[in-house]
């Protein structure tokens, strides 16, 4: 609750949750940070903190990547695969060192390419791998937890959406683009960044279903299918979260998480715009992530 800022947030392939700050690293749990923390970066990660960035990718593998100067690490639930570190120049041609910030997205097909971006200064590079782990691979391990939300979206055929949402280009890095053009709303100098939850919902206003209507889809409720459902004070004021699927044309929507100093952006990925709801972005870390006590008790 020092109100300092943190390095690094990212998941483990198990969903749970990781935050980077200093030499330390919390783990988080619903409402605050889990007993037993903080603990050592180079006790668990054998990395000397601090990080630079971190990022989990979405697929049946799940390795969480490791940024700090001109290197990166890659762990496979927690132990780090062999041949690491190596240079950020070998593994992500293209992108530079000393990077702020990083999140990674999944691929719209399983023929796509996943996606990472990365941010530094007021600069963001996107970059799309070119490797995807063969089903011979995903064999060998148990599916990550966020990845098994997206294959279920992807296996009702939700295809098309994903395509919308996150695109289909060539392999590589991108060229460098401005962060206050693109991502409105947002401070051009991140300290952190971390991909929210994906989820399905209604862009029209509601109506009043028939009998018919309300039986054939009571099983079909919005899907939040990203392993920050738990957010309940962050997500009560998103509003549409919450609708139902109904028939009318629906569309899939996805959250980014940018933190700045002692606070933290929401914005939607499709509109790249921070999101207007009550209380406004940006809000405090320490009261909606860590369950801090504020000043005065402010209303959520």
């Amino acid at each position: 609750c020092s109100r300092k800022p943190f390095n690094a947030f990212t998941d483990l392939k198990n969903g749970s949750l990781y935050a980077f700050r200093g030499k330390y690293f919390y783990e988080l749990d619903e409402t605050s940070v889990r007993p037993g923390y903080p603990k050592l970066i180079s006790d668990v990660w054998g990395i000397e903190g601090p990080i630079d960035a971190a990022f989990t990718r979405i697929n049946c593998q799940g390795k969480t990547y490791l940024f700090k100067g001109s290197q990166y690490w890659r762990f496979d639930d927690g132990a780090l695969d062999p041949g690491y570190p190596r240079n950020i120049s070998e593994g992500f041609e293209g992108i530079p060192n000393n990077i702020d910030a990083a999140f990674a997205l999944p691929a719209h097909s399983y023929h796509g390419n996943e996606r990472v971006y990365f941010f530094k200064d007021k600069y963001y590079w996107s970059y799309d791998f070119a490797q995807q782990p063969t089903q011979a691979d995903c064999e060998k391990s148990s599916p990550s937890t966020v990845f098994s939300h997206y294959a279920f979206m992807n296996r009702d055929s939700w295809e098309d959406v994903f395509h919308i949402l996150f695109g289909g280009r060539m392999t590589g890095v991108s060229r460098p683009r401005y962060i206050s053009k693109d991502w409105r709303g947002v401070p051009s100098r991140l300290d952190a960044a971390m991909t929210g939850r994906i989820y399905v919902a209604s862009h029209q206003p509601r109506r009043r279903k028939s009998r018919r209507q309300r039986k054939r889809y009571k099983n079909h409720r919005s899907l939040n299918l990203g392993f920050w459902s738990w957010l309940q004070n962050d997500s009560d004021s998103a509003g549409v979260e919450s609708d139902w699927l109904s028939g009318s044309k629906c569309e899939t929507l996805q959250s980014v998480y940018f933190f700045v100093g002692d606070k933290y952006y929401r914005v939607n990925l499709r509109t790249k715009r921070v999101d207007l709801v009550q209380p406004r972005y940006p809000r405090s870390i320490a009261q909606y992530w860590l369950n801090c006590p504020q000043p005065g008790e402010e209303s959520t």
